[in-house]
C-alpha cells in the first residue's frame, strides 16, 4: 500500500467490530474465544508450544490474564477520555500515518505486538495497513478499547505472558517508555522475547525543554533526547538501526502554547489538554503530514523520537 493510502486508512476508513470485552478480541460474544482466531496465537503454538489459555481463562467470550496491573497504567477516566478523543484527533492520526511509513521502510514484520497499546488506535492502524497485530494492554479500559476496534487485545503485562524466548518477529512500543520509573525493566523482557531477526520500534515524547502540563496529567517520567534514548537502548542489549526526531512541525506551537505557560505556572486542566489534541481540518492535517513526511530523519529537533532496533 502507498503512503497516501496509509494516510486515507488512518484518517478513519476503518471498519472495526463491536466487543464488549476487555482482553481478546472475538467475532461473537456469548462464544468460547478461539485461539484460531489469531495467525500468530497459532504460530506461536505451533512453533513453540506456547497456548494462551494455559496463561488465561475464559469469560464471556474473552480471555482473562490474571495478573497485577502496574502503577504506570492511567487511572479509567483519563483512558476513558482518551479513547473518545483518538478518533478524530489529528496528532494521533499524523503520528500512526508516520509510524506505518517509519514500520515499512525497515520492512514491515509478518505480525507486531503491541505491549501498552493503550486504546488500540495504533494496533487498529497497523492492522489495516496490513501488519497483523496483537495488542497488549494492562488497563483494562484500554483493553476493552482496542477490542472494539477488531483487534486482538489481551488486557496483561508483557511478562504475565511469560512468553517463549526469541518467539516473537517485532514488538512496539508506541509512547510507552515515559511512563516507566525502570523501563530498563520492559526492555529486557522485549530483548527476552525477540527473535533473533526481530525488531523492535519505538515511539517516545523528546526534548526535556518541551515538557508541559501535559507530561505532568499523563504521568510522564521524563522526555527523551536522541541521546538519552540511544544509550537506554544500548545498555539493554539493543542495535541502533535507526533513531530520528519527528513531528518538528510542532516544536514551535508547543513551546509556545504548552511547555512556556508551564513554566510560566499555568497548570490547565486534562479537558485544555484534551481539546488541543482534537479536531483540526483535513486539508491542514494533510498539509502537516506531507511536510512531515518530508523532513522526517533530516532534522534535528522533534516532538517525538522515533526508533529502530534489534536485539544483539
Amino acid at each position: 500500500m502507498a503512503s497516501p493510502q496509509v494516510y486515507e486508512v488512518a484518517f478513519g476508513r476503518l471498519e472495526a467490530t463491536s466487543v464488549d470485552c476487555w482482553a481478546v478480541s472475538v467475532r461473537y460474544m456469548g462464544q468460547d474465544p478461539s485461539l484460531e482466531a489469531s495467525a500468530e496465537l497459532r504460530r506461536l503454538a505451533e512453533g513453540h508450544g506456547w497456548l494462551l489459555d494455559e496463561w488465561a481463562r475464559p469469560e464471556d467470550g474473552v480471555w482473562v490474564v490474571d495478573g497485577g496491573r502496574p502503577s504506570s497504567v492511567f487511572e479509567p477516566g483519563l483512558q476513558a477520555a482518551l479513547d473518545e478523543v483518538v478518533e478524530s484527533s489529528w496528532w494521533y492520526l499524523i503520528r500512526n500515518s508516520l509510524l506505518v511509513d517509519y514500520i515499512r521502510r525497515f520492512g514491515a514484520p509478518r505480525a507486531m505486538w503491541e505491549v501498552g497499546s493503550g486504546t488500540g488506535i495504533v494496533a487498529e492502524t497497523l492492522t489495516s495497513a496490513g501488519i497483523s497485530t496483537i495488542a497488549v494492554e494492562p488497563s483494562c479500559v484500554g483493553a476493552r478499547a482496542g477490542a472494539t476496534r477488531g483487534v486482538t487485545s489481551i488486557a496483561s503485562t508483557l511478562e504475565d505472558l511469560r512468553l517463549p524466548a526469541k518467539s516473537l518477529p517485532a514488538i512496539g512500543l508506541f509512547d510507552v517508555l515515559e511512563h516507566l520509573e525502570e523501563p530498563e525493566e520492559l526492555l529486557t523482557e522485549c530483548h527476552r522475547v525477540l527473535d533473533r531477526s526481530g525488531r523492535l520500534y519505538l515511539s517516545v515524547p523528546a526534548l526535556t525543554w518541551l515538557w508541559s502540563q501535559a507530561d505532568d496529567l499523563a504521568g510522564h517520567e521524563c522526555r527523551y533526547t536522541k541521546k538519552t534514548l540511544t544509550k537506554l537502548l544500548r545498555d539493554c542489549g539493543f542495535e541502533i538501526q535507526n533513531c530520528s526526531y519527528s513531528l518538528a512541525t510542532l516544536v514551535v506551537p508547543m513551546a509556545i502554547f504548552r511547555s512556556l505557560p508551564w513554566r510560566l505556572g499555568c497548570r490547565p486542566d486534562e479537558k485544555v489538554i484534551m481539546k488541543q489534541l482534537g479536531y483540526l481540518p483535513e486539508a491542514i492535517a494533510r498539509f502537516i503530514l506531507g511536510i512531515e513526511r518530508r523532513l522526517i530523519g533530516f532534522v534535528p529537533v522533534g516532538t517525538s523520537l522515533f526508533a529502530s532496533v534489534l536485539p544483539l
